[in-house]
């Protein structure tokens, strides 16, 4: 539930003549308490136990706006409207039902004389009176992780509201980054507070929306009586505003006292409201998605926060800081401007660390030892942002990774294979923030997302054809306003890199294909010169940019260099799919002289890799030694037809069957025999 509906009062309801269930019957409904009385407004009566008073309809009227106020003073113009609405009667009306009221509870209640008079001004509640806030419908949210940082700042921004001092908490951060269950947290414990939520709309047409809604929230509850009386005193342009807080004839009144006035009489009456309603207690308002919010709700929540009058005031914003730059919306600069003041705090969420993903993890599948098996992977594929940590989980679930076995839950084997799909929302934000970026900044986040984790300013300029001296500029405006990318440390010249990898493919797959080709030919030709890949240092990031280019020639070059790196590493998995991906590419382009002589060495590198991982007698190692022997008699490669020849004898040999041998150690020692004189060497050494 979302916190704009979630401190709604519940409202007691007379039917038929019946008693329906009060809300002070409930527990955790909350209520009014009057010495050992609850007071019960919908039925007019004082209740204990069994006992019951009834109230006359004037005398209830008193009493509720009375203990409305909490024991505050109540000017005498103001229980004349609360009683009499429009009807002109004496003083002596109000004087009556004064007296009624003071008698019902002195001697029907035992409360004592519990109402004075302040002559000629008014009158106030003296007696005993405890008002209970009901159970809220946002708890703590199940499972909370990490936090605890934020949560001590917010809660001692509300102790310094409880004492007098006003407070204000902009909480900033990404889409699913955890801001609004970050408030229900810290809301959720809270007592002894008055505590609304207003919600920005996504169009942000409507002035004043969020601070209308959440003045909404407030007079469906105990304060409803006081605050109808300060719209009326303090801020009648705002009580046009709120139905069935002032009547017909009022608001026709208040609309003729417009005329001629500007934007500032509702900026001001909208200060004098909040500020006196926070004055007798603590009073906590939460504006959610400020980054949609309209002007003149940014100007008042700015006149709220620069205050200077005591009040027990908590004002605690949320907003999409990307967003917010992205579009240029005037909460960055009010912000900005008022983090100057002591009184205001600005708490960026940060990403959940590997731990708290973890966390997320066990939380989400109720397995610790899954939860430290994946806490890695999952954080990096999804930068600690928390909804995409349950998105992935649930996508995990959902596509079989993690799944139910005999022993309970199980991963995958292959589960480094996994790549998690991109929400379909962030696809609109992502769209949508991309939109408002000058296309230069588009452009180079684009050359950022084909070139991987990490991109120079050298690599960046190679792949738009700009020099380096421009890419700089641009990534540093990216990188100062938040957007996207961060600055690499380090001592090789400007690297930038996504602040996570979802935002990297939202917008590497919003490109059409052919730019995506020709981005990744020209990134690749540049690493090719500049990497020395024949070394073979490289040659897989290379091999990568050019098959997405759609270059299987060069791509089969270093792929091929790649597996003969990862044999000397002793990565024979990985040398077994770059060799297998090299010969699926050169199988698929123009034939060349060098070809077969380049299949026959890659099949006896393959064979060698599947010797490792699968053991000498598998038969996808003897054929591996066939396919490189065939190629090298094409090729006239005498060296490799022996070294091919001698891998494939020797497997019958070692699986215990020599007479499968003799065939190939006849062609082995014709071979040795018609080649040169080191060769024959070579093979009786073996």
């Amino acid at each position: 539930m979302g916190l704009r509906t979630a401190f709604r009062f519940r409202i007691p309801v007379l039917k038929g003549g019946t008693r329906m269930e009060s809300s002070a019957d409930r527990p955790g409904a909350g209520g009014i308490y009057i010495g050992p009385f609850i007071y019960d407004e919908a039925a007019g009566c004082l209740r204990a136990g069994g006992r019951e008073i009834l109230l006359r309809p004037k005398v209830a009227s008193l009493l509720r706006v009375l203990v409305g106020h909490g024991g505050s003073f109540v000017a005498g113009e103001d229980v004349y409207r609360a009683v009499w609405g429009a009807t002109a009667v004496t003083p002596n009306a109000v004087t009556n039902v004064v007296g009624d009221l003071r008698r019902v509870l002195e001697q029907e209640a035992g409360l004592g004389n519990c109402i004075e008079t302040i002559p000629r001004r008014g009158y106030r509640f003296t007696g005993p009176l405890r008002i209970e806030q009901p159970a809220r419908a946002v708890e703590a949210a199940a499972g909370f992780v990490g936090r605890d940082a934020e949560l001590a700042t917010l809660r001692s921004a509300f102790a310094d509201a409880g004492r007098g001092r006003r407070r204000t908490v902009f909480i900033s951060g990404e889409a699913g980054g955890g801001k609004t269950t970050l408030v229900g947290q810290f809301v959720a414990p809270l007592d002894g507070a008055v505590i609304a939520a207003g919600h920005c709309p996504e169009d942000g047409s409507e002035s004043y929306a969020p601070v209308l809604q959440l003045l909404t929230e407030i007079a469906s509850g105990p304060l409803a009586l006081e605050l109808g009386m300060r719209l009326r005193r303090d801020a009648p342009a705002w009580s046009m505003h709120l139905p069935g807080m002032c009547s017909t004839e009022e608001r026709q009144t208040v609309a003729r006292s417009l005329i001629g006035d500007g934007p500032g009489r509702m900026l001001r009456e909208g200060v004098a409201l909040l500020e006196g309603l926070a004055r007798e207690r603590t009073v906590v308002l939460v504006l959610e998605d400020l980054h949609r919010a309209d002007a003149p709700s940014v100007e008042l929540l700015t006149a709220l926060c620069r205050g200077t009058a005591a009040t027990r005031l908590l004002v605690v914003g949320t907003y999409r800081s990307v967003d917010a730059l992205v579009h240029r919306h005037p909460i960055v600069a009010a912000v900005a401007a008022l983090r100057r003041h002591a009184a205001v705090s600005q708490l960026p969420i940060a990403p959940f660390s590997v731990g708290e993903v973890g966390r997320c993890i066990e939380i989400e599948f109720a397995d610790a030892t899954i939860a430290r098996r994946l806490a890695e992977p999952i954080a990096m594929h999804c930068g600690g942002n928390p909804l995409f940590v349950k998105t992935v989980c649930e996508q995990l679930r959902r596509d079989g990774w993690v799944r139910n076995g005999d022993a309970g839950l199980e991963v995958a084997a292959d589960l480094d294979r996994f790549v998690p799909r991109l929400p379909e929302d962030l696809h609109a934000l992502i769209e949508l923030q991309l939109s408002a970026l000058p296309d230069d900044g588009v452009r180079l986040l684009e050359a950022v997302s084909v070139i991987g984790e990490e991109a120079t300013a050298t690599v960046i300029a190679a792949a738009l054809g700009e020099s380096p001296e421009r890419v700089v500029d641009f990534g540093h405006d990216l990188v100062r306003h938040g957007v996207y990318l961060r600055l690499l440390p380090g001592n090789r010249g400007e690297t930038y890199a996504f602040t996570h990898a979802l935002y990297q493919r939202g917008v590497y797959n919003r490109m059409t294909p052919s730019l995506r080709l020709r981005l990744h030919g020209r990134v690749g030709t540049h690493l090719e010169a500049a990497l020395a890949p024949e070394s073979g240092e490289g040659s897989l990031r290379i091999a990568l940019h050019f098959e997405a280019a759609g270059d299987r020639a060069r791509a089969a070059t270093h792929r091929e260099r790649a597996g003969i790196l990862a044999m000397q590493r002793f990565d024979h998995a990985q040398a077994l799919d770059s060799l297998q991906r090299a010969l699926a590419h050169l199988e698929a382009v123009p034939p060349a002289a060098d070809h077969d002589l380049r299949r026959s060495r890659m099949e006896l590198a393959l064979a060698n890799a599947l010797t490792h991982l699968h053991g000498f007698t598998h038969p996808l190692v003897t054929e591996a030694f066939a396919r490189a022997e065939s190629h090298a008699v094409a090729a006239g490669a005498a060296h490799e037809r022996i070294r091919a020849l001698l891998g494939a004898s020797s497997v019958p040999l070692a699986a215990g069957c020599p007479r499968a041998a003799e065939p190939l150690i006849a062609r082995l020692l014709a071979a040795v025999e018609d080649g040169p004189l080191s060769m024959r060497f070579y093979a009786w050494c073996r």
